[in-house]
């Protein structure tokens, strides 16, 4: 995955990166972000999302659909990791958020 100033995320096969298979190694666009994507997390099929829009969105690998935004930092989201049963965030309003 890969993100950038334009507020999408690239998802790429890496076996045909690597392998030099083929030129077109870009399985999907992920868009609904509205300001770049900053942080990026990936566990069991769930990729999380950080944005410049103050915003996290939760995307499902298997269909590649947001299923959930997740609002309340009041800032920028600098940080994201995650925890046991759990995604934590940082902000730059200066708070980080435990979401379950």
């Amino acid at each position: 995955m890969a993100s950038g100033y334009d507020a999408g995320i690239d998802v790429f096969d890496l076996r045909k990166v690597t392998s030099h298979e083929s030129d077109d190694h870009m399985i999907t666009r992920l868009e609904g972000h509205s300001w770049e994507v900053w942080q990026l997390e990936y566990t069991d099929g769930i990729i999380f999302s950080g944005s410049f829009d103050h915003e996290i969105r939760r995307w499902e690998k298997r269909s590649w659909n947001c299923t959930a935004v997740l609002r309340g930092h009041k800032g920028f989201v600098h940080a994201l990791t995650l925890g046991d049963q759990s995604l934590i965030s940082g902000c730059a309003d200066r708070t980080i958020k435990i979401w379950r």
